[in-house]
Formats: C-alpha cells, sequence, structure tokens
C-alpha cells in the first residue's frame, strides 16, 4: 500500500508492505537490522532502554526517536534514518514462522518553520 498527501505547508508519503515468512523472528531481525543500517543509527524500539539514537555532531532536533513505538507482546520493532523520513520493521511471531511489515513514512512541514529554528 503507498499513500501520498500533499498540501500548501505539508507533504506526506506512506509506503506500507505486510508480509509472511517460515523463517524465526530472529533471522527476519537480523536480516533487516543489517538493511536499516543504510539509513543510520538502528534503533531496537523492543528495548525499552534504547529511547533516542546517537545524537549527530550538530545535536540535529531531526533525530529519530522510538517515541511510542512498541511492539505487540512477543514482537519486535526496528527503526533507523530522521524524523522526516523513516524506515520502521516490525515482526511478530506466527507459529512456526513470522508475520513482519516494513513502513517509509516520510513528513515534511513547511520550510519557513525550518528557517526560524
Amino acid at each position: 500500500m503507498q499513500m501520498g498527501l500533499w498540501g500548501s505547508t505539508l507533504r506526506f508519503k506512506l509506503a506500507l508492505m505486510k508480509m509472511e515468512s517460515s523463517d524465526a523472528p530472529e533471522k527476519i531481525a537480523e536480516f533487516y537490522k543489517k538493511a536499516l543500517s543504510r539509513y543510520g543509527t538502528v534503533l531496537n524500539c523492543s528495548d525499552p532502554s534504547q529511547k533516542t539514537a546517537d545524537k549527530d555532531k550538530a545535536g540535529s532536533a531531526n533525530r529519530l526517536e522510538c517515541d511510542d513505538d512498541k511492539p505487540e507482546k512477543g514482537g519486535l520493532v526496528f527503526k533507523a534514518g530522521t524524523k522526516e523520513k523513516q524506515h520502521i520493521v516490525a515482526i511478530q511471531p506466527n507459529g512456526q514462522g513470522s508475520l513482519f511489515q516494513l513502513v517509509y513514512v516520510e513528513a515534511h512541514g513547511d520550510d519557513k518553520e525550518k528557517k526560524a529554528n
């Protein structure tokens, strides 16, 4: 599924894929943690101690955080990217295999607001 929304001050894009695999959640997680690393530090939002990615050198306000993204019971959630361009993988055990979702969220606000900050 893919969805987009554009306005005078806001652009929003969402892409979502839901898949099933006979592989265990841990195997799926290892693959996607490596794949997500190309977008920056990978947050393990399944781990309550990992709330935010390491601050970049500029201390950017665009730093990605787990916020309220938590897995369902027994699941795993990983994120990478920035607040404006987030890549998310959510994995759930399903019998002997796994169900997993890949999500890409791109959101841009008003450029004037960025310049004021």
